[in-house]
């Protein structure tokens, strides 16, 4: 390469859980120190305490964590607001602007709610209408687990100007995935599980780099593989730094909270 890569991690966790396989970022200097490690410039953090306990609550222990670091970038947890423990409408729309909060994070199977329209399609609005994008976390482990691909297909078509990012997609849904991203221009995933031999660079050939987000899924997994298979693809130096963060920035960039 002739210029080093910029690296925006796009699904990093901040704050202290024992629901993880590596270690925690109990706050934002051990998180930073892996960062500088990693030679990654800046990180889209949501909390631990949100995604694994309350999402409310944890997206202000978010905030409290993060403060004013230049380097990290806040992802708040979100759930319908129907029984009342999470804020909707204006209010959430005060709150994502009140704490600099550039993206919003839905976990459908960790708060067991459903994906289908009378669930979440209000709060979905609400997202499309400020220009905030949406990343998909269904807790995927492993290639086989059960994605409602139907859902999303469902979401994309009703909100075509909300941008989906799916979290810790792998190679083995690519007979669903790529035809999915063929009909649904907005809908792009981050790279932490999709570690199949030459996969970004397919992926950039047949749908655009600006498709794709690096991320790395620290401190459950290890951004060693996500880092190097960005690295060492076979694809341009200006298509590496569209992954490696200048998609992620134009994304977070366009968040407009006054619309």
């Amino acid at each position: 390469m002739k210029e080093e890569l910029i690296l925006f991690d796009s699904n990093c966790m901040l704050g202290p859980s024992t629901e993880n396989e590596g270690e925690s970022f109990c706050d934002k200097e051990s998180l930073i120190k892996a960062m500088d490690y990693y030679k990654i410039s800046k990180a889209l953090v949501y909390g631990s305490f949100a995604k694994n306990n309350c999402p409310e609550e944890g997206n202000q222990v978010l905030s409290s964590l993060v403060g004013n670091t230049k380097s990290l970038y806040k992802s708040y947890l979100v759930l319908p607001s129907y029984t009342g423990e999470f804020p909707g409408g204006k209010s959430l729309i005060k709150e994502f602007e009140d704490n600099g909060v550039v993206s919003a994070r839905l976990a459908p199977n960790k708060f067991n709610f459903t994906l289908e329209s009378w669930n979440v399609d209000t709060l979905l609005g609400i997202l499309e209408d400020i220009n905030m994008p949406l990343f998909l976390d269904l807790d995927l482990n492993h290639w086989s687990d059960e994605v409602p691909w139907p859902a999303i297909h469902r979401i994309c078509k009703t909100f075509p100007k909300l941008t989906v990012v799916l979290c810790r997609i792998g190679c083995g849904y690519n007979r669903i995935l790529f035809p999915l991203m063929d009909c649904c221009s907005n809908l792009k995933f981050e790279t932490s599980y999709f570690d199949t031999n030459n996969g970004i660079k397919a992926v950039v050939e047949r749908f655009g780099s600006e498709r794709l987000l690096f991320g790395t899924d620290m401190p459950i997994h290890n951004p060693s593989c996500p880092t190097g298979m960005l690295y060492f693809s076979q694809i341009s130096d200006e298509d590496k730094q569209a992954i490696a963060h200048k998609n992620l920035e134009k994304l977070i960039g366009g968040v407009n909270y006054g619309k």
